[in-house]
C-alpha cells in the first residue's frame, strides 16, 4: 500500500501525507496476529461504537520495540515511559479510527479496481518479474491473516488516504503571500551588541559601591531558604552491594600458550590467505548480445587496429580515454583497478589471470563486447604467517571461550541469587565474585560526595536504580534479578541502607542558599544596569559614550541572516524580533538576559534588508511553494483532526491498558 501510494505520488505535498500516513499503516491487521486468550479480549479504548482491543495495541507496542531494539540494542525504557510509549500508540490507534470513520461518514469508499491495482503493483506479490496470485494468497497467510481480512485493511488504509490527502491537499498560498513569506525568511539584519557581565558591575561606580556595601541579612537568607525549601531535599537514597559478571573481564583473564595457538592457526590457515590478484585495465568496444557477425567481426578489428597502435608506441592509457566504450573507466584510461578471481565475466577473467605484466591480449568477447586487456601489475598470493594474525587468532580464541564461561557463570548468578534470595555470598563464593558496594545513590542516580567514583558510578544505569528501588527489593529485602544493563555486563544487587526524603536543615546547606541568593542579586543587578543603558541610548545618548562609560566595546556584525549559527539562538531571535528601523541614522534598541552566560545583552539594529524573491528562478520558487503549502496543509489537517476527536465519541479504558504489557524491558 505504501508503495503503491509512493509511486503515484508527485510533489512534496504528497510526500507530506505519506509520512503522516506511514504510522497507522504499521497497525494493518496487527490485531490478526494476537489470538486472545478466552473470555480475554479486553479494549482499550471504544470510538464511535468500534472497539480497539487490547491485542492491537499490545502488537503495535511489540512492534515499536523491536525496532527500537534493532537501531539500538542498549535501548532502555523506564516504567514510566513505557507507559507514555503505550499512551501514545493508544492516541495513534484512535486518530486511525477517528480518521476512517470521517471517511465513511462523507460517503468515501474504495472500489474494487483501485484495491486491484493496489495488490497487483505490490513488488512482494510477484514471481518471474509478474503478479502471482498463489503467491499473494501464501505471503497473506503466512502472516497468520486471511486474504479477505488483508484487504479489508487495505480498504481502510486508503479510505484514510483520501482523506488525509483531501485536506492537506488543499494548503494554498498565493503568489503574493509566497513573496511575502520569502522577503521576511530572507532578511537580513545589521546590528551591534554590547555584552554586559555580571562580573563587569564596575561599569557603573555607583552600582558598584552599591553592590560592594549591600550585605546579606539573615532575615533574608532565612527568607531565600523557606522560599525555596524544595531545593534542598535530600531524596530518599540507598546504598548498595552488588555483584556483576562482565564478559570482557572474563575474556582478559584468560591465558592461551602459543602451542594451542599455534595449532589453532594451522587448522584456520586458508583464513590468513591473500589471493592473487592483478590491476588490470581494459579498452571495450561495446556489441549486444543479438549482434550479427559483421558487427562482431568490425569490434574485433577495431580492436586489434588499436593493438597495432599501441604496440607502434602510442599509449594505451591515452588511447583509451578516446575510444574506449566503458564510461567508468573510459576517463582513467581504461583502468579497473585491482581485479580478483570470481567477479569479472569468465572470458574476461581467463585472458586477465593468463597475461604477462604489461602484455596486450588478444580481442576478448564478454556479455558486454570485446575487450582489449592490460595488465600492470600482478599482486602474488600470500599467506600470512602466525606472528602476523598471533594477536587475532588470540582475542577471538578468548573471545569464543569467554562467551561460554560468561553464559554459563550467568546462569548459575541467576539461579542461587533466586534460590538464596537474602544474600549475595553464595553466588559471590560460587562464582568467586567480589561483593562491592556503592555509595548513597537515589531514584534519580544522584550519589553523595562520599562515594567511591569507581564503584559507585555503576549502579547509576537507569536499569539498575529502577531494581534497587523496586517493591521486592527495597521492602522485601531481596536479591534483584539479575539485570544485563550493558550488552555483556550483568548485576545483581540489594539494598543494605536507607535513608528516608528529608528537609535539610537551613545551617546544612547556608553555604548553597547563600551563594544562590548572591546569584539572583547579581542578576537583578546586570538587568538594571542593561535597562539603564537601554534608557540611555534611547534618551539619545550616543553609542560609543554608553560602550566607553561602561568600559566595554560594541560588537558589530552585519549581513546575519535567522538561520545563522555564528551568534547564539538568544542572540538572533532578539535582533529579528526588534522593529525596523525608521531611518538609517535612527537605530533600534532592545535587550535581553541570557540565563545560559548571565548575561545581559544590549543589541542595537542599524538595518534592515528584505530578501529577495526575485533572485530565485522558478523551479526555486515552484519548490519553496509547493513546501509551504504542505505545511499549511498539514497545520489543517491537525487542527481537523482535534476538531473531529472532540465530537468523537470516545471511551477509554485505563485499567486495560497495561494488560500483560509490563515485560521485562529493554
Amino acid at each position: 500500500m505504501l508503495q503503491y501510494i509512493r509511486d503515484k505520488a508527485t510533489g512534496w505535498v504528497a510526500w507530506v501525507i505519506v509520512g503522516m500516513l506511514t504510522i497507522p499503516f504499521a497497525l494493518w491487521g496487527v490485531h490478526q496476529y494476537y489470538v486472545p486468550p478466552e473470555g480475554g479480549y479486553q479494549p482499550v479504548a471504544i470510538v464511535n461504537g468500534d472497539e480497539i482491543s487490547y491485542y492491537t495495541l499490545r502488537g503495535l507496542y511489540d512492534n515499536r520495540r523491536q525496532q527500537m531494539r534493532r537501531s539500538d540494542p542498549n535501548a532502555y525504557l523506564t516504567e514510566e515511559e513505557q507507559a507514555a510509549e503505550r499512551r501514545d500508540i493508544l492516541d495513534e490507534l484512535i486518530d486511525y479510527q477517528v480518521i476512517i470513520d470521517t471517511g465513511v461518514e462523507s460517503g468515501m469508499r474504495v472500489s474494487d479496481v483501485r484495491l486491484g491495482e493496489s495488490i497487483v503493483e505490490g513488488s512482494g506479490f510477484r514471481s518471474g518479474g509478474e503478479f502471482s496470485r498463489e503467491v499473494y494468497e501464501n505471503v497473506i497467510r503466512n502472516q497468520g491473516i486471511s486474504v479477505g481480512q488483508y484487504e479489508e485493511d487495505l480498504r481502510e488504509s486508503f479510505l484514510q488516504w483520501q482523506v488525509v490527502s483531501g485536506i492537506v491537499g488543499a494548503g494554498f498560498i498565493s503568489s503574493a503571500e509566497l513573496r511575502d513569506f520569502l522577503r521576511i525568511e530572507g532578511q537580513k539584519r545589521d546590528f551591534s551588541v554590547l555584552t554586559l557581565a555580571a562580573l563587569d558591575d564596575d561599569a557603573d561606580d555607583d552600582a558598584d559601591e552599591e553592590a560592594a556595601d549591600e550585605t546579606l541579612d539573615e532575615a533574608a537568607i532565612e527568607s531565600h531558604f523557606e522560599e525555596n525549601s524544595d531545593a534542598y531535599i535530600v531524596p530518599e537514597r540507598v546504598r548498595l552491594r552488588y555483584v556483576e559478571i562482565s564478559r570482557e573481564e572474563i575474556a582478559a583473564a584468560i591465558e592461551v600458550d602459543d602451542e594451542e595457538l599455534r595449532a589453532n592457526y594451522e587448522t584456520r590457515q586458508r583464513e590468513f590467505v591473500t589471493e592473487e590478484t592483478r590491476n588490470v585495465s581494459h579498452i571495450l568496444i561495446t556489441v549486444d548480445s543479438d549482434a550479427d557477425s559483421e558487427a562482431e567481426e568490425k569490434a574485433k578489428d577495431d580492436l586489434v587496429a588499436i593493438r597495432d597502435r599501441i604496440e607502434g608506441g602510442e599509449s594505451f592509457e591515452d588511447l583509451a580515454k578516446e575510444l574506449s566504450q566503458d564510461p567508468g573507466s573510459a576517463e582513467s584510461g581504461g583502468d579497473l583497478g585491482v581485479v580478483e578471481r570470481g567477479v569479472m565475466d569468465a572470458s574476461f577473467e581467463a585472458a586477465a589471470f593468463s597475461l604477462e605484466v604489461d602484455a596486450l591480449s588478444d580481442p576478448v568477447r564478454s556479455l558486454f563486447g570485446w575487450h582489449l586487456i592490460k595488465v600492470s601489475a600482478i599482486n602474488e598470493k600470500q599467506v600470512k604467517d602466525f606472528e602476523e594474525v598471533r594477536e587475532q587468532i588470540l582475542e577471538e580464541y578468548r573471545q569464543r571461550e569467554a562467551e561460554n564461561l560468561y553464559a554459563e557463570n550467568v546462569d548459575t548468578l541467576a539461579n542461587l541469587s533466586y534460590e538464596y534470595p537474602e544474600s549475595l555470598e553464595v553466588a559471590a563464593e560460587e562464582l568467586g565474585l567480589d561483593i562491592k558496594e556503592s555509595g548513597f545513590v537515589s531514584r534519580s542516580g544522584a550519589l553523595d560526595d562520599a562515594a567511591d567514583a569507581e564503584d559507585a558510578a555503576t549502579p547509576s544505569h537507569p536499569r539498575l536504580l529502577e531494581a534497587a528501588f523496586s517493591e521486592d527489593v527495597l521492602e522485601g529485602g531481596n536479591n534483584s534479578d539479575m539485570i544485563e544493563y550493558e550488552p555483556g555486563r550483568v548485576m545483581v544487587l540489594r539494598t543494605f541502607d536507607r535513608q528516608a526524603e528529608r528537609q535539610q536543615s537551613l545551617d546544612e546547606v547556608r553555604d548553597e542558599v547563600i551563594e544562590s541568593l548572591e546569584a539572583e542579586r547579581a542578576k537583578d543587578r546586570i538587568i538594571m544596569q542593561g535597562r539603564q543603558v537601554l534608557a540611555d541610548l534611547r534618551g539619545g545618548k550616543d553609542l560609543k559614550e554608553v560602550a566607553e562609560e561602561a568600559g566595554l566595546e560594541w560588537s558589530v556584525h552585519e549581513g546575519v541572516e535567522r538561520s545563522s549559527f555564528e551568534l547564539s539562538e538568544t542572540v538572533i531571535e532578539a535582533a529579528f524580533r526588534i522593529p525596523r528601523p525608521e531611518a538609517e541614522d535612527a537605530p533600534q534598541f532592545d535587550g535581553i538576559y541570557d540565563s545560559d552566560s548571565g548575561e545581559y545583552l544590549v543589541i542595537s539594529l542599524s538595518a534592515v534588508v528584505d530578501g529577495d524573491s526575485d533572485e530565485m528562478d522558478e523551479a526555486e520558487m515552484d519548490i519553496r511553494k509547493e513546501r509551504l503549502e504542505g505545511e499549511i496543509g498539514q497545520g489543517m489537517y491537525d487542527a481537523f483532526l482535534s476538531s473531529r476527536r472532540k465530537v468523537a465519541h470516545i471511551e477509554i479504558f485505563e485499567e486495560n491498558i497495561d494488560g500483560d504489557l509490563a515485560s521485562p524491558s529493554f
